[in-house]
């Protein structure tokens, strides 16, 4: 459950047109798609739903950049 009203299934790997679940089972990306059910990534849904992340006990490392090597001070 991503969502009061959404449900997801965790993908974990993806190898030509198909998907592994969390759960350690393949899929078709074809038949998902014939569900009216799509494929997208964590990161993607959280720009999509302007979702909001908490940080956990120890914070988050907020960086001027793209880089490990670049750390706010």
């Amino acid at each position: 459950m991503v969502g009061y009203e959404t449900m997801a299934l965790i993908f974990v790997d993806s190898v030509s047109e198909f998907v592994k679940l969390k759960n350690g089972f393949w899929i078709s990306t074809k038949e998902l798609k014939s569900k009216n059910l799509r494929l997208i990534s964590w990161m993607d849904y959280a720009i999509e739903k302007n979702t909001e992340w908490y940080a956990n006990k120890n914070g988050l490392n907020l960086r001027e950049g793209p880089s490990l090597h670049t750390m706010i001070k």
